[in-house]
């Protein structure tokens, strides 16, 4: 936030000698790029700067713009876009692009694949892709209207998202041509903020739930490795589900909290957007979720059949190899002696194979819960429609 009003980040890309950079000072009302005709004048990398709409004194822009891309360096370019992107989703959420912008030219009439290739990536992603078709002669440029054709059948592009523009004026033979498109433009900017909470906030959550439960998964099944399950100790059992809901139930509290305050810092940032006031907050109940019986490892219940009988196994083993080393020994001993050692650590496999096994599932059925409280608000989101 900049005072009373909401940053938005929009990164805008495209070709060299598309008009990205005469779109920029188009929109903005100033010649806040440098333009060149149809050379690279945006140096290699990508570059940031901001400015702010005359005529919208909610929202301060920060565009970065990228260079123009050249044939001969297309996978390079590919690689910085998309990397950028993925930079920009690790900050907070006011810190994400909001848009992207990718330009193309009329003139060219023709969309190459590596770009609708880079397009599909960035919109698998979640982000709000807007293309801008620059140099129209016409709102229904028949041109435009081929490469639309293209981008929405062969990408994941939809019509509306597709924008015709004229940056300048100019007299032809057939008559004037006027500028448009700007508002249009504008307007997508500004929808695709609220979009960004509808659709790529519930998005990130789930993607950051499920990194948060990678790790605890990792983290429960080393605990199993290095608990080890000798003679008649049973209360290893007690001992070792004491433990996993110990730390289970620290990890669910933290993991809420932090989903929580994600979605309820994602509100707080974009509620000024609306004329309206939309109590839409994430509300997961971290108390009720750990009082709920299936967020429960229950070790006794769990191993009751799968395990019990190894137990009493591994027992009777490690007692007759103690009653083996209090004896002469023997040829015949040593050999009784590394049978039911045998015997011993085939068990205790078994035993921790069994836990391995059960730890995935109590994660499994935690996770499921989890996730579900988080698409219930994304349903409440999507059935919204915000006044701009």
């Amino acid at each position: 936030m900049e005072g009373n009003k909401i940053k938005t980040n929009i990164l805008i890309a495209g070709k060299s000698g598309v008009g990205k950079s005469s779109l920029l000072n188009y929109i903005f009302g100033e010649e806040v790029a440098e333009t060149g005709a149809g050379k690279p004048v945006t140096a290699e990398g990508l570059h940031e700067y901001s400015f702010e709409l005359k005529d919208n004194d909610r929202i301060s822009f920060s565009i970065c713009d990228s260079w123009g891309l050249e044939p001969d360096k297309a996978d390079e370019w590919h690689k910085q876009i998309i990397e950028k992107v993925a930079e920009y989703d690790k900050h907070s959420i006011n810190e994400w692009f909001s848009t992207i912008i990718y330009c193309l030219s009329a003139d060219s009439d023709r969309v190459e694949d590596f770009e609708i290739s880079i397009i599909n990536n960035l919109i698998a992603e979640k982000n709000n892709v807007n293309v801008v078709i620059t140099h129209c002669k016409s709102e229904n440029d028949d041109r435009a209207e081929r490469m639309k054709k293209r981008i929405v059948e062969d990408g994941s592009v939809s019509a509306d998202s597709v924008i015709f523009v004229n940056n300048y004026e100019k007299k032809l033979i057939s008559g004037e041509v006027k500028k448009f498109g700007r508002e249009e433009v504008v307007n997508c900017i500004i929808r695709n903020l609220w979009n960004n909470y509808k659709v790529k906030v519930p998005y990130k959550i789930k993607e950051h739930a499920n990194e948060m439960f990678r790790s605890e998964h990792d983290k429960l099944h080393d605990m199993v490795a290095s608990t080890s399950f000798v003679l008649r100790k049973h209360h290893k059992l007690d001992k070792f589900e004491e433990e996993i809901n110990k730390e289970f139930g620290m990890f669910v509290s933290k993991s809420v909290m932090k989903l929580n305050n994600e979605f309820n810092d994602a509100y707080n940032y974009y509620q000024q957007l609306s004329k309206e006031y939309y109590a839409i907050v994430f509300g997961m109940d971290a108390l009720k979720l750990l009082n709920d019986q299936i967020m429960f490892f229950d070790a006794t219940k769990a191993f009751k059949e799968e395990v019990s009988q190894q137990v009493e196994r591994l027992a009777e083993s490690m007692g007759k190899i103690l009653k083996f080393m209090n004896e002469d020994v023997t040829k015949e001993l040593m050999k009784k002696l590394f049978a039911e050692i045998k015997i011993n650590v085939k068990t205790a496999k078994a035993i921790k194979n069994d836990l391995h096994e059960t730890v995935d599932k109590y994660i499994v059925r935690t996770r499921s819960t989890v996730l579900e409280e988080v698409e219930k608000t994304e349903e409440k989101l999507l059935a919204i429609e915000i006044k701009i």
